[in-house]
Formats: C-alpha cells, sequence, structure tokens
C-alpha cells in the first residue's frame, strides 16, 4: 500500500507520536550542531548525545531499527572519543561496531527499508574512526539520504528534517573548513590603502 506524505507524517491524537516528535527535535537541534564543531572531539561529544536523543525517538515510533543502529552510534562515539587511550586505540573497534550493527540489523529487520540505517551505521562507523576532520564530513556524506527514506517510511518528522538539515549542514561545514580555508584567496592577505 503506498502512503502520501500526509499520511507518513500524520500524527494524529496520539499522544507517543506527539511525544516521539518532540523529543526527535530535540535531537534535531544537537544534530545539527554536530559537524559546525571544528574539532574531532566536539563533533563526536555531539553526536553521542544526538544519538541518545534519538534512541528514545526511534523507540516510541516502534522503528527499533532506527533506534539500534543509534545505540550503537552513541557507543560507538564514546569509543572513538576516547580512542588517545590505548584501550580505545584498537583498530578491532571498527569491526565490532560494524559487526554489532549487522547483527543488530538482522534481529531488528521489519523490511526493505531496515538496510538503509545499516549501511548508514556501516559508513559512519568508518568516517567517524578517521582522525582528519574532513574526512569525516566527506565520507558522512550518502549517510543522510539513507536516513532520510527510512525516517519518510517510519513516520519520523523530525528525523526526516534532522536529516535534512544534517546534510545541508554538512555541505556548509564542507565549504566552511574545507573549500574556503584551502582557498588561495581566503588566506590571511595584508592590504593597503
Amino acid at each position: 500500500m503506498v502512503k502520501t506524505v500526509s499520511q507518513l507524517f500524520s500524527l494524529g491524537n496520539d499522544p507517543v507520536q506527539i511525544i516521539a516528535q518532540l523529543i526527535g527535535f530535540a535531537g534535531a537541534v544537537t544534530y545539527f550542531l554536530v559537524f559546525q564543531m571544528k574539532k574531532r572531539k566536539s563533533i563526536l561529544g555531539l553526536n553521542i548525545l544526538a544519538g541518545a536523543i534519538f534512541v528514545l525517538h526511534f523507540f516510541l515510533l516502534k522503528a527499533y531499527t532506527g533506534a539500534a543502529m543509534n545505540i550503537v552510534c552513541s557507543l560507538r562515539c564514546i569509543i572513538y572519543y576516547c580512542n588517545d587511550k590505548k584501550w580505545a586505540k584498537s583498530k578491532a573497534w571498527l569491526a565490532v561496531f560494524i559487526l554489532v550493527s549487522v547483527v543488530l540489523g538482522v534481529y531488528t529487520w521489519s523490511d526493505a527499508y531496515s538496510i538503509l540505517p545499516l549501511v548508514s551505521m556501516i559508513i559512519t562507523s568508518i568516517s567517524f574512526w578517521l582522525k582528519r576532520e574532513r574526512n569525516i564530513r566527506l565520507l558522512t556524506l550518502p549517510s543522510p539520504p539513507c536516513w532520510m527514506l527510512y525516517n519518510i517510511h517510519n513516520g519520523s518528522i523530525s528525523g526526516f528534517l534532522t536529516d535534512t538539515v544534517i546534510f545541508i549542514s554538512l555541505l556548509i561545514s564542507l565549504v566552511r573548513y574545507d573549500v574556503l580555508k584551502r582557498h588561495p584567496a581566503n588566506r590571511k592577505q595584508t592590504f593597503t590603502v
């Protein structure tokens, strides 16, 4: 059965749906700030918080693959945040998070759309493992479109808007930190009158 956009995003009088969307909007604000951070630790710290908020959001929507992937996201970012410590530096963590994502993705599978957050989680597990902020931003680019489709399918208004904003935020940060900073015309110049 094909649903219209208004049917997909209809809240009706269901208080759980309304609460889920409000919680999702709190996550949306947090996620917008993620890619505006200049430093890797700030990116990861806000990502932990946003992921935790969206676990609750997707759980309330009964979109369990989305909730499971956000649990992995938060745990992954905690490890990546601590990767200056010996125990967290192991390359095995990347494999662990990809494996856990696949296992949880299979366990929570509900339909073909469940593959989308799983693909996104694998992409972002790799991207947040990287050290250079530019590479984090570039590799993360395919992730929001995966979530946008999943959110539409599961009626997550705030999730859809969040991933739209994340995508725009990623593009802004790429221009801000990676294009303008690299362009020779934008380097410090002395002006004479």
